[in-house]
């Protein structure tokens, strides 16, 4: 019983984010849910949760506890899965609202960030 309440509170919590994301304007759509096992491997489907950004494979994670090099190792498996070069997971924050939520990557992808914004500025 404990499975399928964890299975939909993360549904309703990958829901969630890819609403507040819509609604900050960002063009992200979610991946459609596997209807059997062998579905979640084939070769066409992408790895991440959220699609429609480029360049970010995008995880979401709702659990009470913040275990953020998990989510963080989905993103990063997801973004080499889709041969993109940033992951980024959303982690959930108990007590706080979706938008408050911690969104956790590697410090070399956030530097490449950083690069591309400044060459763009220049």
């Amino acid at each position: 019983m404990a499975d399928r309440r964890n299975y939909w509170r993360g549904t309703r919590w990958r829901e969630l984010v890819h609403l507040v994301m819509r609604a900050e304007g960002v063009p992200v759509e979610m991946r459609a849910p596997t209807k059997r096992v062998s579905d979640a491997f084939a070769d066409d489907r992408p790895a991440t949760e959220l699609t429609g950004v480029p360049g970010f494979a995008i995880t979401t994670r709702h659990e009470f506890k913040q275990d953020w090099s998990a989510a963080l190792d989905s993103a990063v498996f997801a973004a080499r899965s889709d041969a993109v070069p940033y992951a980024a997971a959303v982690q959930f924050r108990a007590g706080r609202e979706t938008e408050e939520s911690f969104v956790v990557m590697t410090l070399k992808d956030f530097c490449g960030i950083l690069r591309e914004r400044q060459k763009g500025a220049s």
